[in-house]
């Protein structure tokens, strides 16, 4: 319900940012997250997040990693691992989640942000990736996959470090 609650919300609607030290927000997502995959026998690594202040929606930004992690432990049925590593330029702050899973299968590589399409998945709305591709927007960023050397999967978005012009900055 929750998916489809947010695929119905307005695209490029203004994003209500707060600025937020990344570091520490992603940190205490992870913390949440790590106890999920632990109990699907994968560990998740971090590079330390850079402590820079972000302008993101607190409310909307975390759907963003829940969703491309659970898509990644989904990915790997028997364990595994997922590291995040993060970049920063004077525009932006990359944030990259890799995988051990299979990979992305050549079928759906092109269609993969696309609503209602599901690949491998018995669950699933075919919202998830989606949506994730709409908060990002959303947030004047950009989102991207691909398949790594080897195996498993990279998901990258990246988000501005300042506020853009229809953002909507609380205090």
């Amino acid at each position: 319900i929750g998916e489809v609650l947010e695929f119905t919300r307005p695209s490029r609607s203004p994003v209500k940012t707060e600025r937020t030290n990344f570091g520490q927000f992603v940190e205490e997502l992870i913390g949440d997250l790590r106890i999920e995959a632990a109990n699907k026998a994968v560990t998740i690594e971090m590079q330390t997040p850079p402590a820079i202040m972000v302008p993101i929606d607190r409310q909307r930004l975390p759907h963003v990693f829940t969703n491309i992690i659970h898509n990644a432990i989904d990915s790997m049925p028997h364990g595994g691992r997922i590291v995040l590593r993060f970049e920063v330029t004077d525009r932006e702050v990359a944030t990259h989640v890799e995988d051990l899973g299979a990979g992305i299968s050549p079928d759906i590589v092109g269609r993969l942000f696309e609503p209602f399409d599901t690949h491998g998945k018995a669950l699933g709305t075919g919202l998830g990736l989606s949506i994730c591709k709409r908060i990002v927007e959303d947030h004047k960023g950009t989102i991207s996959a691909r398949n790594k050397r080897g195996r498993g999967a990279v998901f990258t978005f990246a988000l501005p470090r300042k506020a853009s012009r229809g953002a909507r900055l609380k205090s």
